[in-house]
């Protein structure tokens, strides 16, 4: 998230701590300026069963239904949202068949490019450099 707000100092991360029986966000910015609240989903594989694919555009959908109730004194703030394919750099290259599974929020399945635009952030992957990121990140994670 750090990254997120590094790209785009507009942005503060909203995201409060897990509740008993509240549902988890991953990720949710507020930027005060354009008066937007983005929240997002991420998955590293969308490529669910039926089940639980539904279960999670079930959950995005009902988040997105509740976060005017979270945020009150911003009733008159639009909401951006979306369920991050991680694998992805672009939505257009999520197969068909796994799109599918997404019908209900198809405009809301996005790639990294696409979530960056989102949070107005000015960066764009290519699927060398993305390749290149991800490596780090792993490599970062798994140093002694």
């Amino acid at each position: 998230m750090d990254i997120v707000t590094d790209l785009n100092p507009k942005l503060r991360n909203v995201k409060r701590r897990n509740e008993p029986g509240k549902k988890e966000k991953d990720h949710l910015f507020i930027n005060h300026d354009t008066k937007t609240i983005y929240y997002a989903e991420l998955k590293s594989n969308i490529n669910l069963d039926t089940e639980k694919s539904r279960a999670t555009y079930r959950k995005c959908l009902s988040i997105v239904e509740k976060l005017p109730e979270e945020f009150p004194e911003q009733e008159d703030y639009s909401i951006k949202w979306g369920l991050l394919a991680l694998r992805y750099i672009d939505a257009v290259a999520v197969p068909p068949v796994i799109k599918n599974k997404y019908t209900p929020i198809e405009a809301n399945l996005m790639g990294t490019n696409q979530y960056l635009a989102m949070l107005e952030i000015d960066f764009r992957f290519t699927e060398e450099t993305y390749i290149a990121f991800l490596n780090e990140v792993a490599d970062a994670m798994f140093e002694s």
